[in-house]
């Protein structure tokens, strides 16, 4: 069901949706907070659309989340007010008395769970998806964070406490029981869930996996190469671990993103990694991307392609407004080397000039280039006061230091190698006159 109905139309309450500060999506309805606590709604009724049986409580809200069917809103005194569906968590009546000093309030796809001040959990909505904890109530004590997990057979959650121990409960099938790994579980990190799944990076950078494992809940055949491990992302069925060398390892269902094997050679120098229900995107240092996984739903992306290029090379693109005017760059606190360019610009030095872009980002991080790290590849426009034919002496790179005072530097280098060098030693020269 698509259209009005589920919250495609916002014209009934669209005079109301100003300073709006945060959105929460259920399966069929949106709910919107503004900056003066006040909520509005639309959508779907049964999805939490229509909050008007709460609206006088809606009041001083900090933050909301959303079920499938249902929301939760977290008051400035730390109290929960909650509305939609009573199978998705809207009715939490049976737990209202304990819903105080409540700091966060994470959902699964029918049910809630809180955590509060004093770091216990209190849960509702279906058992089923983990809205009773009563067999784990005991462990949740000094909990930091709760994930969850959920499709429509069920739903769990993971909650990570203080000590860096995991505690599950829920849907056994969907990583309710963590039992199998649960001597592995010490000195957890960071947990991620897909639909039936969790995964939890450990201070080591190692992953230990539990759950369906037909959607991530099995790595034994990856988990060899699972080391030094930054951040794991999930589809509904697969996930995708981004490596401290920018590189990525994948499992779970091949159709959803567990198999990158197609793209792996291009998985390098990976910055950020996104995921939908059933694919990858992943963000190079470069600027460029990699997609793959369901091609429904993004992970072809053949035909936008062509503009997903050299993104890092241009983030800065700056138009020099008139002869004589001088561009500034807006980030002060890193080092920038910029290329004019220009229609009637010579291209004879385009080629060194990517390939220092590409160097600088393979390097970035690599600990015996370590100045690289901080430098920024920019183009400057300028097509408006570009003179017609090139004036012999115009340089072909120029170099901003780090710091709203510091003079721009021609670049008349030709090599790759002797540009890099030459950003080593302004890097050195900052920090020796920092020491100064």
């Amino acid at each position: 069901m698509k259209g009005p109905k589920t919250g495609g139309d916002s014209r009934r309450v669209q005079e109301h949706l100003r300073n709006v500060q945060q959105i929460a999506a259920s399966g069929g309805a949106f709910a919107a907070l503004r900056g003066d606590g006040s909520v509005i709604t639309w959508g779907a009724r049964d999805c939490g659309g229509d909050s008007s049986r709460v609206s006088e409580q809606l009041q001083g809200v900090q933050a909301l989340a959303a079920s499938t069917g249902a929301f939760a809103a977290v008051l400035v005194g730390g109290s929960v007010v909650t509305w939609g569906d009573a199978r998705y968590g809207g009715d939490s009546a049976a737990v209202q008395g304990q819903l105080c000093h409540v700091c966060q309030v994470r959902a699964s796809q029918r049910a809630f769970a809180a955590i509060l001040a004093d770091g216990s959990v209190v849960t509702w909505g279906s058992a089923q998806c983990g809205g009773d904890s009563t067999s784990v109530q005991e462990q949740l004590r000094e909990v930091r964070d709760v994930r969850a997990s959920g499709d429509p057979f069920g739903g769990a959650f993971a909650a990570l406490r203080a000590d860096g121990s995991v505690v599950t409960w829920g849907c056994a099938g969907r990583g309710g029981d963590s039992g199998a790994v649960r001597a592995q579980l010490r000195g957890v990190r960071e947990i991620c869930s897909s639909g039936a799944a969790f995964a939890a990076i450990l201070a080591d950078g190692s992953v230990v996996t539990w759950g369906h494992p037909a959607t991530g809940g099995e790595s034994s055949h990856v988990q060899e190469k699972l080391k030094d491990v930054q951040a794991i992302e999930a589809s509904h069925k697969a996930f995708a671990a981004l490596l401290c060398d920018g590189s990525v390892v994948t499992w779970g269902c091949a159709d959803s993103g567990g198999d990158c094997s197609g793209v792996q050679g291009e998985l390098q120098g990976v910055q950020q990694i996104c995921a939908s229900a059933a694919a990858f995107a992943a963000l190079r240092s470069d600027g460029s991307v990699v997609t793959w996984g369901d091609a429904r739903y993004g992970g072809d992306s053949s035909g936008v392609q062509p503009h997903l290029s050299h993104g890092k090379t241009e983030e800065m693109q700056i138009t020099v407004p008139a002869a004589g005017s001088c561009a500034v760059l807006g980030n002060k606190t890193r080092p920038t080397l910029a290329k004019p360019v220009a229609p009637a610009a010579c291209d004879e030095f385009d080629e060194p000039y990517r390939e220092v872009a590409k160097a600088v980002a393979e390097r970035q991080g690599v600990t015996r280039r370590p100045s690289l790290s901080r430098v920024v590849i920019a183009r400057i426009d300028q097509s408006e006061n570009e003179h017609t034919e090139l004036i012999k002496g115009t340089p072909w790179l120029r170099f901003f230091p780090r710091g709203p005072r510091k003079r721009a530097v021609d670049v008349e280098l030709r090599s790759v190698e002797s540009i890099l060098d030459f950003l080593d030693e302004q890097e050195l020269a900052h920090e020796e006159g920092s020491e100064l």
